[in-house]
């Protein structure tokens, strides 16, 4: 399947969807017109009311579920930043080496090398 047919792949910005949050706004205006104006016959009315509350119920959500994407897309890019921060202090960040308070660290000594003994004849 290529990637532009699949069901999560984004839509291109030449796509429109079918019906947009303006043109709701527009058709609900007019019917809303209509009903206040009386410019449809009575028996038609109680449709009319059913239009405009389904118009303005489907406007709303729409606007909701547009700011929730808004939301959630900041949000995730909020984090991949943090995320970003985060690794860029971790690979600046050297810990220092644990050594025990115990005992000093001691070099160790080859058998086979050659040493010359140092003394301190100052005295």
């Amino acid at each position: 399947m290529h990637p532009a047919q699949s069901s999560k792949a984004k839509p291109s910005a030449n796509e429109r969807p079918l019906i947009s949050r303006s043109t709701i706004v527009i058709l609900l205006s007019y019917q809303a017109g209509m009903l206040i104006g009386n410019g449809i016959p009575t028996t038609l009315s109680a449709m009319m009311y059913l239009a405009v509350t389904v118009g303005l119920i489907s406007y709303l959500g729409i606007a909701l579920v547009r700011q929730e994407s808004v939301r959630r897309r900041e949000a995730n890019k909020h984090r991949q930043i943090a995320q970003r921060i985060d690794r860029r202090i971790q690979a600046h960040i050297i810990d220092p080496p644990v050594q025990s308070p115990k005992a000093p660290i001691q070099p160790k000594l080859r058998a086979d090398a050659d040493f010359i003994p140092v003394v301190n004849n100052w005295a």
